[in-house]
């Protein structure tokens, strides 16, 4: 009978061991390489605004090196600046703010892809 525990135990936990693997797994496979890919379009609205060009090369740098927990902690003042580069767009007439909305949208799903790759350090 202690032996059907243990090994019912065992299946049980199989799958969330094996489930935090697969997780780790598309972190690393998917949702990386995605963030990459939309960077320079971030960053191009980033550097609209006075921010420390070192700032965004380390960032860039980390991104491109899957290094979760750096970009998990540099974003939130990288998060700003690109916030601010397309409100200034805006605010010079560059763009309505129709594409405003698609280009926060953007940055909105960046925000939920580096929040997903922090959730393991969280």
């Amino acid at each position: 009978m202690q032996q059907i525990r243990k090994l019912s135990a065992i299946f049980l936990l199989l799958p969330l061991v094996l489930g935090g693997c697969t997780g780790t797994k598309i972190r690393s496979d998917v949702l990386l390489p995605r963030m990459q890919d939309a960077w320079p379009s971030l960053r191009a609205d980033a550097e609209r605004t006075e921010v420390d060009p070192v700032v965004l090369d380390e960032f860039e740098l980390r991104l491109n090196q899957g290094a979760s927990l750096a970009v998990f902690s540099q974003w939130p003042a990288v998060h700003a600046r690109v916030l601010e580069g397309i409100q200034g767009r805006v605010d010079n007439g560059e763009i309505g703010e129709g594409v405003a909305v698609s280009l926060r949208e953007r940055v909105r799903q960046f925000d939920a892809a580096v929040t997903a790759l922090g959730r393991r350090f969280q």
